[in-house]
């Protein structure tokens, strides 16, 4: 895991990227712009104000609690989070492969290993142990190798939502954040796909858009990501705009992010129908929820 340490340090002081040439830097800074325009800038500019300290790729690596599972001790994800900022996505893809290769699920290495190395990161800022950078290249890197893993077809899902009743359940998740690079949110996508769902985002992340996306595709799950707790009331008015507009009139509302955990939010409170505190239970909390609302008896 501490492959490719030496010169980091020059790479990071020199403005290069760790491992790549000047095309691949130019590269990589292009796919990095929006989050740095959108989410680094504006934080820092902020930084003065206590609630708004953490920046934007921060909460996104730390959106998502997870179990601390025996699966991958306290080194391996220390090592993966070395790699994330040391390499570029292909080594890391090769690395959670690797993991699949030895018998663990797609989900689990989600879980268990990426969803703790965002989070590894994240505290690594707060440590003052990283840069901006450091953090904004970690999870794009990140991103990108989860993304290539969940796209392959070789992948199967796991079909653990088969007794659901659905041969397709369909989710539709989004961000209530103008940032659209949201790793938290990514996460939560794929572990809902990996497991056998059939997953949707909005063509963009405004009202209208999500209005349309209910009012046309039957959905038996809606997925809200909140960064921000000034986004709260918003989120409330939205589900229940949302959920008199769409075509399942059983549609599952489960609600998450940085703004719900720091204010304590309730589902009741948002007229959702679960928080997402813990991935794994959010999953089998969503798998029980839709099973009782698709039985013949509760459509009668």
């Amino acid at each position: 895991m501490s492959a490719g340490r030496d010169g980091g340090g020059e790479a990071r002081m020199s403005g290069r990227l760790p491992g790549g040439d000047r095309g691949t830097d130019a590269l990589l800074v292009g796919g990095l712009r929006h989050t740095i325009e959108a989410a680094v800038i504006p934080h820092l500019l902020a930084k003065s104000d206590h609630d708004e300290r953490v920046a934007a790729p921060v909460l996104a690596a730390k959106s998502v609690t997870v179990e601390r599972a025996a699966r991958f001790s306290r080194d391996d994800v220390i090592g993966f989070s070395d790699l994330l900022v040391e390499h570029d996505a292909s080594v890391a893809h090769r690395l959670i492969l690797s993991h699949l290769a030895d018998g663990l699920s797609v989900v689990d290495v989600l879980i268990d290993l990426c969803a703790r190395a965002a989070a590894e990161l994240g505290d690594r800022w707060l440590r003052d142990e990283c840069s901006f950078c450091d953090v904004t290249v970690g999870l794009s890197t990140l991103e990108q190798a989860v993304l290539r893993c969940t796209s392959n077809p070789s992948f199967a899902t796991e079909g653990v939502f088969d007794a659901i009743g659905l041969l397709e359940p369909s989710a539709l998740f989004a961000s209530m954040s103008t940032n659209h690079h949201v790793f938290g949110l990514t996460l939560v996508r794929e572990v809902f796909r990996a497991s056998g769902w059939q997953v949707r985002t909005p063509s963009s992340q405004s009202t209208a858009s999500l209005l349309s996306a209910v009012r046309n595709e039957f959905f038996s799950v809606l997925g809200l990501s909140v960064d921000r707790t000034s986004d709260l009331k918003v989120c409330r008015r939205l589900i229940k705009t949302l959920k008199k507009e769409s075509r399942n009139p059983r549609l599952v509302v489960v609600v998450g992010g940085q703004g719900v955990s720091c204010l304590d939010a309730t589902a009741h409170g948002l007229g959702a129908d679960i928080i997402s505190v813990d991935l794994r239970e959010t999953l089998r909390e969503v798998a029980t929820l839709v099973g009782d609302r698709t039985a013949p008896e509760h459509i009668n």
